[in-house]
């Protein structure tokens, strides 16, 4: 999939996104489970393949414009994606499956769904208000099945999909804050300059039907994805909640 396709798929979702958290209502909870988990019509995954992760870390100039550096993006893979393999290798919730390199079409099949990802975890992760309250109850979600020879190649039952963004401020940006926010306390108002932040977003996804059975972000103002212990920090408060069956079936009213 070429990066203008993904980038006009991305606007499009976006946008969408942004409409419907604005239609109010309350976030059930931090995490989605598919339904069928709810309606114990399918078992937890037993083995899980956690699949190359996709961060991208920008810089914030001073006039908040934000560009991505590269040097950043990769140590943030390394990061993220050495933490959350050992956190899945050391859980006694399901048997981590090694990730081989794969070529070709089917590498490029895998960054496929990755993006995909990406944008479908992000309606995922919507409030669900108004007219689409019902996925509340009936999340859905789906990747489709393209993934399937993942299962028949490494025995796998489900896979760990992993992608972030961090946005830092440049030396500049934070200088500009602490300058408003002094002429703030001076002049009494409290106008300010953000400085950024970390968003992670940890989905696990069926391999044979596509389902997204479990998905959760977590968005931090203060850490950072290019350091390992902040990293380690939001995948361990991500992944407390997993599954979280019996509390998300209360959240929703189901018995």
């Amino acid at each position: 999939m070429n990066k203008p396709v993904i980038l006009q798929r991305f606007i499009i979702v976006s946008v969408l996104f942004s409409f419907l958290s604005a239609c109010g209502g309350g976030v059930v909870t931090r995490y989605k489970i598919h339904h069928s988990l709810l309606e114990k019509s399918k078992l937890l995954p037993k083995k899980i393949l956690v699949l190359p992760v996709d961060i991208s870390v920008f810089q914030l100039s001073t006039g908040g414009v934000s560009e991505e550096v590269k040097k950043w993006s990769d140590l943030a893979n390394t990061n993220v994606h050495k933490v959350i393999s050992q956190f899945a290798s050391k859980s006694k919730k399901f048997e981590v499956i090694q990730y081989k390199k794969f070529q070709g079409k089917e590498q490029n099949r895998v960054d496929e769904h990755v993006a995909l990802y990406n944008l479908v975890g992000r309606m995922g992760l919507s409030y669900f208000s108004g007219a689409w309250k019902h996925k509340r109850v009936k999340f859905d979600y789906s990747l489709g099945s393209g993934l399937k020879f993942l299962a028949d190649k490494t025995g796998a039952d489900a896979a760990m999909l992993v992608v972030g963004v961090d946005y830092v401020s440049s030396k500049g940006r934070k200088a500009a804050a602490v300058g408003l926010l002094l002429a703030g306390v001076l002049l009494g108002r409290g106008a300010r300059i953000p400085l950024g932040y970390s968003n992670l977003v940890v989905g696990i996804v069926d391999l044979r039907t596509g389902n997204l059975l479990w998905i959760k972000r977590e968005k931090d103002s203060v850490r950072t994805l290019r350091k390992t212990e902040h990293v380690e920090h939001m995948v361990k408060r991500i992944m407390s909640d997993y599954p979280g069956i019996k509390n998300y079936n209360k959240a929703i009213g189901r018995k």
